[in-house]
C-alpha cells in the first residue's frame, strides 16, 4: 500500500492511503484526492504505477522538485507541488485509513516541517479578507454595513450563497437581515435551521464538508430540497457577550468546497463583525432617538432657540443678536463670554439654528460638570476595556455632534492636558477614543462658553495661548440683566406666558410694586435667576397677579445692596377681590398688557386701581385701609390727593 502525504504552508493537511494501479489529482468530484484552490484544475494530475516505481502525469501545471515537468518517474524523496499543495509520494508506508479531506489527523508524530512555502491563495484570500475588516470600520448604518460584510464574505470565500441571520431581541428567532444570490421571497426555505440553530446554541462554528455524507443531514428537508453539498456557518458573538446572530454560507456545486482553514478565517472574521455591528447599531438607534425628538420638539425647539425670539429691547443685546447674524453666516470657532445664566446656549442654539449645520445636531457639554477623569472619555469616546467601568464602547461628543456643532460650555475649565487634544483635533481634524487606535475625521463646529476672561487665563498659564487663537476667531460678549434692565418687563411677560402653558394657569399680570422690587434688583444670576423668581411666584400665588407676597423677601423688601439705595417700603400684600382679580372702577381687569406702554404712566394707573380698591373694601374707612396696607393715615391723604382720587 502506498502512502501521499500532503502538506499546505508546512502543515500536514492528509495522509492518504491507497491501492491501485492510478490515483487522480484535483479539484474535481470525481477526483481520488480532492483539492480545493485557486489554480487547481478539476483533474490537474495522475499517478500511475509502472512496475516497482510510479509515473506522474501533469494535465495542468505541476513542479517536480521545483522544477515543471509534464511527466516523470518519481523516486525516493521527490516532492512535488500541485497549486498550494506540496506532495510526496511513499510507496513503502504501512496501512492508512482515508481521512476526510480538510480535516486534519486528530494527532501526529512531531517531526520538523519542510520550509514554508508561499501560497498564491492564502495570501490572496488573507488579503481580501483584510479590506473586508478595513471596511467594518466605516461610519455606515447597520443595514449599509451588513450588505459590505455579505458581499466581502462572497468575494473572500466563492460562495454560490449567503445569509446573515440576526437574533430578534423579542422572540429569540433567527432572522434573515441580508442574502445574496439567491430571491429575497426563497430566503427561509433556502437556509438550513439545523445548522444554523445548531451554531446559535452551541456559539461555535460548524463545518459540513459533505453533506450527503452526514446522518442527520438526510433529515434536514432544506438541505435534501436545496441539494446542498457543502456549508459552513460561524456564530457572531464576542467574547462575553450573547450571540447576535450567524452567518452562513453554502455550495450545491460540490462536496468538500469548504475547508478547516475558511471555518477559522469566517470565526474570526465573525467575532470582529460584532465590534462594528454592535456600533452600527448605536448610531441607528442615536440617529431614531433624534428624529423622534425633532418630531416631538421641533415646534418648541424652533420657539424656545429661534433668533427673532430672543427677548430684548435693549441695545446692548439688538448688538448681540447683530453679531449672531454674522458669526452663524460662517462656519467658524467663536467665544461666547457672559456671566453664569446670562443665555449663553440659548445664543449658541440660535447661531446653530441659523447656521448650514442647522439640520445637523447640537451637543453641548459643560467643562466644568465633570471630573477630570472623565471629560477625555466623554469629549472623545472610548472602548471597551479603555479603564475600570468600560463595560461597553461608548461615542464622544465629538462623535454624536457630527455634521452639526459642538458647544464646549465653561471651555475655561478644561484641564492642560486635555486642551493640548482638543487643540490637536482642531488642526487635524481627527480624533482616537481613550483606548483605542482607530482614527476618526471629525467634522463638527465648535463653540466655546465661559465666563472667564480667557486672555487673563492665558496670561496666568491656566489656558494655553496656541488654543486661545485657534478657538478666539470671534468672541460674543453677552450682556448681564442689570445691564439690560429695560428688558426686565419684557422677560417677565414671557416667563408668565411659559408658565401659564407649562402649569395650565391663567395668570395675567403682576402688580406694580412687585415689577418695580424685580427692576431695582441687581441679579447676579441674571436671566436664569429671573425665570426660577417668576417660576416660584407661579407655585405661591394663588390670584390672577404676582405679588410682592410671592417673591422672596430681598426683592419685595429692600433695594439692592450694591446700588446703595434706601429701603423701601413695607411690601405690600397683593388686593384681592371677593370673586377674582381686581378690576377698575368699572371697566375691565387690569393687566400688564392693558397697562400704558410707558413705566411711569402704568405705575399711576395701577396705584389708582390699588389704592381705590382698599378704600372700597373699607367702605370708605381710610384709616382701615391704611392699617391694612401697612401705611400710616397721613400717607394715604397724601396719595390719594395726588392721585386725584
Amino acid at each position: 500500500m502506498a502512502r501521499l502525504r500532503i502538506t499546505q504552508n508546512g502543515a500536514l493537511v492528509q495522509l492518504f492511503a491507497f491501492e491501485g494501479e492510478a490515483v487522480t489529482i484535483g479539484s474535481g468530484a470525481d477526483a481520488d484526492v480532492v483539492l480545493a484552490g485557486e489554480g487547481i484544475a478539476a483533474r490537474h494530475a495522475t499517478l500511475r504505477r509502472d512496475g516497482g516505481a510510479w509515473e506522474l502525469t501533469a494535465h495542468a501545471p505541476v513542479r517536480v522538485n521545483g522544477t515543471p515537468a509534464s511527466r516523470q518517474r518519481l523516486a525516493g524523496g521527490d516532492v512535488f507541488d500541485v497549486g498550494a499543495y506540496r506532495m510526496e509520494l511513499d510507496s513503502t508506508g504501512s496501512e492508512q485509513t482515508r481521512p476526510v479531506v480538510g480535516q486534519r489527523p486528530a494527532a501526529r508524530k512531531p517531526e520538523p516541517p519542510p520550509p514554508p512555502q508561499p501560497s498564491l491563495d492564502a495570501a490572496r484570500t488573507l488579503e481580501k479578507l483584510f479590506r473586508a475588516t478595513r471596511r467594518l470600520g466605516s461610519r455606515v448604518n447597520s443595514g449599509e454595513l451588513l450588505s459590505n460584510m455579505m458581499d466581502c464574505l462572497i468575494e473572500v470565500f466563492g460562495a454560490e450563497r449567503g445569509f446573515i441571520l440576526l437574533s430578534d431581541s423579542r422572540t429569540g428567532a433567527l432572522e434573515p437581515a441580508i442574502s445574496r444570490r439567491i430571491d429575497p421571497a426563497d430566503v427561509r426555505g433556502a437556509i438550513s435551521t439545523t445548522v444554523t440553530r445548531r451554531v446559535f446554541d452551541e456559539r461555535r462554528p460548524l463545518l459540513v464538508t459533505d453533506a450527503d455524507a452526514e446522518d442527520w443531514s438526510k433529515q434536514a428537508a432544506s438541505i435534501q430540497r436545496e441539494q446542498l453539498r457543502s456549508i459552513i456557518c460561524a456564530p457572531l458573538v464576542g467574547e462575553d457577550g450573547p450571540v447576535e446572530g450567524v452567518v452562513y454560507l453554502d455550495s450545491r456545486v460540490r462536496s468538500r468546497f469548504f475547508t478547516e482553514r475558511d471555518l477559522e478565517l469566517l470565526d474570526a472574521f465573525c467575532h470582529y463583525s460584532v465590534i462594528a455591528i454592535d456600533g452600527a447599531r448605536e448610531r441607528d438607534q442615536l440617529r431614531r432617538d433624534v428624529d423622534q425628538l425633532k418630531m416631538l420638539n421641533l415646534e418648541e425647539v424652533l420657539k424656545e432657540h429661534n433668533f427673532e425670539n430672543v427677548i430684548h429691547r435693549s441695545g446692548a443685546m439688538a448688538q448681540v443678536l447683530d453679531q449672531v447674524k454674522a458669526v452663524a453666516a460662517r462656519d467658524v470657532t467663536a467665544v461666547i463670554l457672559g456671566e453664569s445664566g446670562t443665555g449663553k446656549e440659548l445664543i449658541a442654539r440660535a447661531i446653530h439654528h441659523r447656521s448650514s449645520r442647522a439640520q445637523g445636531p447640537f451637543v453641548a457639554i459643560n467643562c466644568m460638570a465633570l471630573s477630570r477623569e472623565l471629560i477625555e472619555s466623554e469629549l472623545f469616546g472610548h472602548e471597551k476595556g479603555a479603564f475600570s467601568g468600560a463595560v461597553a464602547r461608548k461615542p464622544g461628543r465629538f462623535e454624536l455632534a457630527s455634521g452639526g456643532t459642538l458647544l464646549l460650555d465653561e471651555v475655561g475649565e478644561l484641564p492642560l492636558p486635555l486642551q493640548g487634544k482638543l487643540l490637536r483635533v482642531l488642526q487635524e481634524g481627527e480624533r482616537e477614543r481613550v483606548g483605542g487606535t482607530q482614527t476618526i475625521r471629525v467634522d463638527v463646529r465648535l463653540l466655546g462658553a465661559t465666563h472667564k476672561d480667557l486672555k487673563r487665563e492665558v496670561a496666568e498659564g491656566r489656558f494655553r495661548e496656541d488654543l486661545y487663537y485657534r478657538i478666539d476667531v470671534f468672541t460674543l460678549r453677552l450682556p448681564a440683566l442689570r445691564e439690560r434692565k429695560e428688558d426686565i418687563p419684557l422677560l417677565v411677560r414671557h416667563f408668565i406666558e411659559l408658565f401659564n402653558q407649562k402649569m395650565g394657569r391663567k395668570v395675567r399680570g403682576i402688580h406694580t410694586d412687585a415689577l418695580e422690587g424685580l427692576v431695582r434688583y441687581d441679579w447676579p444670576g441674571n436671566v436664569r435667576e429671573l425665570r426660577n423668581v417668576i417660576e416660584r411666584a407661579f407655585v405661591l400665588e394663588s390670584t390672577e397677579l404676582l405679588s410682592c407676597a410671592s417673591l422672596p423677601l430681598d426683592l419685595a423688601r429692600d433695594r439692592s445692596p450694591a446700588s446703595g439705595a434706601a429701603a423701601s417700603p413695607p411690601p405690600v400684600r397683593a388686593p384681592v377681590a371677593a370673586e377674582g382679580p381686581v378690576p377698575t372702577a368699572g371697566g375691565p381687569v387690569l393687566s400688564i398688557d392693558s397697562l400704558p406702554r410707558d413705566f411711569e404712566a402704568a405705575k399711576l394707573e395701577f396705584e389708582k386701581l390699588f389704592l381705590r380698591e382698599a378704600i372700597r373694601r373699607h367702605d370708605g374707612n381710610l384709616t382701615e385701609a391704611a392699617r391694612e396696607l401697612g401705611i400710616s393715615r397721613r400717607h394715604i391723604y397724601r396719595r390719594i390727593e395726588s392721585l386725584g382720587l
